[in-house]
């Protein structure tokens, strides 16, 4: 039944492409509810209407291509705390690894257009 399916646990995280999804997946999450739920609040009784509006989408796009480094950031730094037990004796070593494994999620995806690849790729190395 896909009722109880939506309970059931999500197999475990042992590679690092299964990391990097993870990763991807909650920093785009993070940033964009924020975006949306600030705007909601903000907006009041017109949130709906001003949702629809094609220069508050355009506004939205460009918000969370800013706002996602920072969230990649945000989503590894909590990932880096969880794994810093594990690092052993070498800890720098593995949040390099981690850093090297953000850089390459950022890299994913096309810069966009509005930013600028210059001020996109500065953005991302200055948060890390």
């Amino acid at each position: 039944m896909a009722l109880f399916g939506f309970f059931k646990r999500k197999p475990p995280i042992r590679e690092p492409k299964e990391l990097a999804d993870f990763i991807d997946e909650h920093a785009a999450f993070l940033m964009q509810k924020g975006i949306y739920e600030y705007s909601r609040a903000r907006a009041g009784p017109n949130a709906n209407s001003m949702l629809t509006e094609a220069g508050f989408q355009q506004s939205v796009e460009l918000s969370r291509w800013r706002a996602y480094p920072l969230g990649l950031a945000m989503v590894g730094e909590m990932v880096e705390g969880l794994l810093r037990p594990y690092a052993g004796a070498d800890k720098r070593a593995h949040t390099d690894d981690l850093i090297d494994l953000l850089l390459s999620v950022f890299d994913r995806y096309p810069v966009p257009p509005p930013i600028g690849k210059d001020a996109c790729s500065m953005r991302v190395v200055r948060w890390l």
